[in-house]
C-alpha cells in the first residue's frame, strides 16, 4: 500500500504537473487572445474614429461650401441692390437736373419777358421825351440810360442763370427781383407826363 500511495502521489504530481503546464498554456493563450482582442478593439476604434473624422470633414466641407454659396449669393444680391440703387440715383439725379433746367428756363423766360416789358417802357418814355424841354430830356435821358444799362446787365446775368444750382437760383432770383424793382422805381421817378403811353 505504501507503493500504491507513492504511485497515487506520483500520479497526482504528474497529473498536477500537467495541469500546471496546461494552465500556463491556457493562461498564455488567454493572454494572447486578450492582446488580440485589445488590438482588434483598438483597430476597430481607430477605424471608427477615422470614419467619424472623415464624415465630420465631409460635413465641415459641405457646411463651408454652403456658407460660401450663401456668402456668394449675398454678395451677388448686395451688388445687384447697389447697382439698382445707383441706377435709381442716376435716374433721380437726371430727373432733378432736367427739372432744374426746366425751372431755370421757365424763370429765364419770365425774367426776359419782364425785361422786354421794361425795355418797351423805356422806349416809350424816350419817345415821349421829344416834346420836352432840353433840360427835362437830359434829366430823363440820364435816368433812362441808367435803367437801360441795368436791364442790359440783367440780360447778361439771365444768360448765366440756367447753369446755377438751386440755392444759387434762389439767390439770383432774389437779387434779380431787387434790381428790377430798383429799375422800375427809377422809371417811376421820371416825370409823369413823360412816362405816359
Amino acid at each position: 500500500m505504501a507503493k500504491f500511495s507513492k504511485c497515487v502521489v506520483l500520479f497526482l504530481l504528474v497529473g498536477c504537473e500537467k495541469s500546471v503546464g496546461e494552465e500556463q498554456r491556457e493562461a498564455q493563450q488567454a493572454a494572447l487572445e486578450a492582446k488580440q482582442e485589445v488590438r482588434a478593439a483598438t483597430t476597430q476604434t481607430q477605424q471608427e474614429v477615422q470614419q467619424v473624422r472623415q464624415e465630420a470633414a465631409k460635413d465641415i466641407a459641405k457646411i463651408q461650401e454652403d456658407a460660401r454659396e450663401r456668402v456668394g449669393e449675398a454678395v451677388h444680391d448686395g451688388n445687384k441692390a447697389i447697382e439698382g440703387a445707383q441706377a435709381d440715383a442716376e435716374v433721380a439725379a437726371k430727373e432733378a437736373r432736367e427739372a432744374l433746367r426746366k425751372a431755370g428756363e421757365a424763370s429765364r423766360l419770365a425774367v426776359e419777358k419782364d425785361l422786354n416789358d421794361l425795355d418797351d417802357r423805356v422806349k416809350r418814355a424816350r419817345e415821349n421825351l421829344k416834346d420836352q424841354s432840353a433840360e427835362a430830356r437830359a434829366q430823363a435821358e440820364s435816368k433812362l440810360a441808367t435803367i437801360a444799362a441795368t436791364t442790359a446787365k440783367l440780360r447778361g446775368d439771365v444768360r448765366a442763370f440756367e447753369s446755377k444750382t438751386v440755392q444759387n437760383i434762389q439767390e439770383f432770383q432774389a437779387d434779380l427781383t431787387r434790381k428790377m424793382n430798383a429799375a422800375l422805381a427809377e422809371l417811376e421817378q421820371i416825370p409823369s407826363k413823360i412816362k405816359k403811353d
